[in-house]
């Protein structure tokens, strides 16, 4: 057993903290990704945000859960050669998730499905409706298909169209659902997903960890900021714990 939202998914576990720092007096600021952190010496002075427009904000510690390759790569002035030859060493999978509506009352009784045939592209569905029932109408369903991929593949290139008929097509030849069941899908795309621990990962990790954890106001922390493949409870736990540090 386990506690999970009654409406509005998972992520509404990020919009109650988001509402409780703007209740606190603090700001939170969507879609402003973290591009480049300003640093002198070993002290972080500055981070600049923004896709199209660039803006800077300054603070006195800065928490950062990017990739901790992205963190060492967006140092300014940057991290010595050594430590961006590491980063070019570590590795990530990437997802694509197909969302399905589908035009039934349930898929599996199951939370979350493994499918580990070769021969199939999906992975693993989730489907969310068995979390909460008021995550979608009582006489229909929406499952997640997963598929995990390299960023820039094919799979990461292919249109909504040829991933909705993918996940389709594999969740059909397994008998989960039938023909003409989808009402429609959407598409979200995670780069950096998976860590990769490959034979050689922690020589190439611990000089970058070493070398991010000298900057002396800035806390890397969470699944992708500790290149650990943690749950998502440990993840909101750590989150906890350097909040309260």
């Amino acid at each position: 057993e386990f506690i999970y939202p009654k409406f509005g998914g998972i992520g509404e576990l990020a919009r109650g903290y988001a509402r409780k720092i703007e209740e606190g007096g603090g700001t939170v600021l969507p879609n402003a990704p973290a591009v480049k952190i300003h640093r002198e010496g070993m002290k972080v002075v500055a981070i600049e945000y923004g896709k199209h427009h660039r803006q800077t904000i300054e603070g006195d510690e800065y928490i950062s859960t990017i990739p901790v390759t992205a963190l060492a790569k967006a140092l300014s002035p940057a991290a010595p050669d050594p430590i961006l030859e590491a980063v070019r060493s570590l590795v990530y999978v990437s997802i694509v998730f197909v969302y399905l509506k589908l035009n039934r009352k349930s898929v599996s009784p199951d939370s979350w499905v493994y499918l580990p045939e070769k021969h199939l592209t999906v992975h693993r569905i989730s489907e969310f409706k068995n979390f909460s029932p008021h995550c979608a109408p009582e006489d229909k369903t929406m499952v997640c298909a997963e598929i995990t991929c390299r960023r820039g593949d094919k799979i990461w290139r292919a249109s909504p169209d040829e991933l909705e008929k993918i996940a389709e097509k594999d969740l059909m030849s397994v008998g989960l659902i039938k023909s003409g069941e989808v009402l429609g899908s959407f598409i979200k795309k995670i780069p950096y997903a998976y860590p990769i621990y490959d034979l050689d990962y922690q020589k190439h990790l611990t000089p970058i960890q070493q070398y991010v954890g000298r900057l002396e106001n800035l806390h890397s922390t969470g699944r992708q900021g500790n290149f650990r493949y943690n749950n998502m409870d440990h993840s909101n736990a750590m989150g906890r714990k350097v909040a309260r540090a």
